[in-house]
């Protein structure tokens, strides 16, 4: 988690919901850089070292799950509920 405290301490998580072969889904995408639309976003409080803000267009998640992922370029990525996406 070193990755979001050294780039400001916050981790901002949106859900974008998609169209694909088998019907819509919906993840979440994650940036440590302030969105344009920072102030529809709300925090989630949690025990990370560093704050979360959500933005859903739909219902809140019962529990969000950061994570660091990738070999060459490590990102954080959110799982909704456990899953990396919601049908």
């Amino acid at each position: 988690m070193e990755y979001v405290l050294a780039r400001g301490g916050v981790l901002w998580i949106r859900s974008v919901r998609q169209r694909c072969c088998t019907g819509a889904m919906t993840s979440l995408v994650t940036s440590t850089s302030q969105p344009h639309d920072s102030a529809a976003y709300e925090r989630v409080e949690g025990d990370l070292p560093f704050s979360v803000y959500l933005l859903t267009g739909c219902a809140r998640p019962a529990e969000i799950l950061v994570d660091m992922r990738g070999v060459r370029r490590k990102r954080p990525v959110a799982y909704w509920d456990g899953s990396f996406f919601r049908l």
